[in-house]
């Protein structure tokens, strides 16, 4: 490959790992909103806990790729 597809693929895969690191930021806190917040405010169902939940465990889960990804 040449360099500048190297540097391109680098910034991309930088991109990508922000991205799910937002993802992961994001549910988290919604995780724990409506796990620990207010349950007036945040109205908290175990579908929607469950949703989080599992929003969170996919962005983990694509970070983890991504790292590895890096690695190889």
């Amino acid at each position: 490959m040449s360099e500048q597809t190297d540097e391109s693929d680098d910034i991309v895969t930088a991109l990508l790992r922000q991205a799910a690191e937002a993802r992961i930021e994001a549910a988290s806190a919604m995780v724990e909103a409506l796990t620990a917040g207010d349950p007036v405010i945040w109205e908290p169902t175990p579908e929607k806990i469950a949703k989080w939940q599992a929003e969170l465990e996919e962005a983990q889960a694509e970070l983890a790729d991504l790292i590895n990804a890096d690695r190889t």
